[in-house]
């Protein structure tokens, strides 16, 4: 790519040497019509050189992409107009949660949702299920209870009902007692407890303590469903079939690993769960190359349960190597900054790879976005979010330097209230400076979403110019692959699976769009 870029600026450089030699010749001659053609050729040079740095910018399309390229771009320009007449029908410019149904209703939606996007690389296990089926299969297990703790917070749990101010009830009870309608009305209500979708957003959630007040309070909800063994095993496994089904072929999922216990009360591993669901998943799906552990440390905890949790990771590293492979530090940036980790650097095993939360914030000059500071001195390998990025440009030369990954979770930061109109996201900039940037989803249970195709079309409607097309997406999924955390021999595997899966997804697209090439060779 170095030497691409290299001989794309000699290029560049020649060519504009050349003009400014045709410029005095042509200046000499007086002539208005020479004057605008050395204008306009002086245009073209300029925005071939913008479009030349995007994401994509470098990559060689074959003919088969070239026919696709053309498709995706007419699909593009026709919402793009549409939206362009009435910005209502333009989804990055709406609130997710008023977006959905549009997004759902797009020709190029559906294109995402077929083409393979490589790698999932900054996922919450803990929301990584859509909330429908947690509802529609989990809770109508016959042991699955709901109450409600001391902050009148709803609570989903099995067995251990400790942290429950009233009784517990048990759900396929309730269910039993009520019509299909009042069923239906009451999965309802159960799935907002662990989505926070609404048809009123902005008075909901009206500022950042308000919407992170609430995305907290779902994590305790859904819990104690999802650390009872035998419901954690088959949501993992879900986890794993709703990203194979998206064209997501890899995934490194975020967690705190805790205990699980069954219905004796007894306890049981997490890493040792995982690396079954993983193995076994891995043997029905012979093309899904795998997924790995970022452990998860929440911010907010004590001082003494952080050296607890801390203790517990390196034991993780020492016993499960090949699963938990990476480092974090999450929860609200603007409550607790990065800096509180520097105590504890010591301790962590040589060789653990840093995936940390930083700059996920709208502050400027504050200890919150003073994250990404103490994230490049910490030698991180991708940073979580990176919103703040922009406005440090030392930090962002060494981003560009180093190679720095910028996990980009496109929805989350609009419902976390980071950003209103995705087009202002700062995401774009760093796209068309083409820095290493991989687009995530974060915890796509909680806004109803699920895969990363919504993620990937927002991106490429609010992140792209309009004329951009298939060279961007695939630097994007091409990202996914570059940045992840793999083996050589993973490494190879997953590039052959994707350029298999790629050239799928290219025969589908133009079979199924075929008219649009008739009407394009027609005109």
């Amino acid at each position: 790519m170095k030497r691409s870029f290299l001989n794309f600026l000699l290029l560049l450089f020649e060519l504009i040497l050349i003009l400014e030699i045709s410029a005095k010749s042509l200046r000499k001659s007086n002539k208005i019509e020479d004057l605008e053609m050395l204008y306009e050729k002086k245009r073209d040079i300029l925005i071939q050189a913008d479009e030349g740095r995007l994401a994509g910018g470098y990559l060689h399309l074959n003919r088969k992409e070239l026919v696709v390229d053309r498709i995706i771009q007419k699909l593009k320009r026709d919402e793009i107009e549409r939206g362009f007449k009435n910005h209502s029908q333009f989804a990055p410019a709406l609130h997710f949660f008023k977006a959905k149904a549009l997004i759902e209703k797009s020709e190029l939606f559906k294109v995402m949702q077929m083409m393979p996007k490589g790698s999932a690389l900054h996922l919450h296990n803990s929301a990584a299920v859509s909330s429908e089926w947690i509802i529609k299969n989990l809770t109508y297990r016959e042991e699955v209870h709901y109450c409600q703790n001391k902050k009148g917070a709803i609570l989903f749990t099995v067995t251990d009902f400790s942290k429950c101010k009233d009784a517990p009830r048990n759900i396929v009870q309730i269910r039993s007692m009520k019509t299909p309608e009042e069923v239906r009305i009451f999965d309802h209500w159960l799935e907002s407890q662990i989505n926070m979708r609404t048809d009123y957003p902005d008075f909901e959630y009206p500022d950042q303590d308000a919407v992170w007040k609430r995305f907290q309070t779902i994590f305790d909800t859904i819990e104690g469903l999802i650390t009872y063994e035998p419901i954690c095993r088959a949501y993992h496994k879900r986890l794993l079939e709703e990203l194979y089904d998206d064209g997501v072929y890899y995934a490194e999922i975020r967690s705190s690993m805790k205990s699980l216990y069954d219905r004796f009360g007894l306890k049981h591993r997490s890493a040792k769960m995982l690396e079954e669901v993983i193995n076994e998943f891995n043997y029905t799906h012979p093309d899904f190359v795998g997924a790995k552990v970022i452990y998860t440390m929440y911010r907010n905890f004590s001082t003494n349960m952080k050296k607890q949790k801390l203790d517990h990771f390196i034991n993780l590293r020492k016993s499960h190597p090949k699963l938990v492979m990476g480092f974090d530090f999450v929860g609200q940036e603007d409550l607790n900054t990065l800096i509180e980790l520097k105590q504890y650097l010591d301790q962590i095993p040589n060789g653990t790879k840093f995936f940390l939360h930083a700059g996920e914030t709208n502050w400027w000059g504050m200890p919150t976005d003073l994250n990404l500071v103490d994230a490049i001195l910490m030698n991180v390998t991708r940073i979580g979010h990176g919103y703040a990025l922009l406005k440090h440009p030392t930090l962002l030369d060494i981003v560009m330097k180093r190679n720095i990954a910028i996990e980009v979770s496109v929805i989350s930061n609009q419902v976390l209230n980071l950003v209103n109109d995705l087009r202002n996201h700062p995401a774009a900039i760093y796209l068309a400076l083409n820095l290493p940037v991989v687009i995530t989803n974060d915890d796509p249970t909680f806004w109803g979403a699920r895969g990363l195709s919504y993620d990937f079309y927002l991106a490429f409607m609010a992140f792209s110019p309009a004329n951009a097309g298939l060279k961007f997406l695939k630097q994007l999924a091409l990202n996914s692959i570059k940045y992840s955390v793999l083996t050589k021999y993973e490494r190879r595997r997953f590039e052959g699976i994707f350029e298999r899966k790629w050239d799928e997804f290219l025969t589908q697209i133009v079979y199924r769009y075929r008219h649009i090439i008739h009407h394009n060779n027609a005109d």
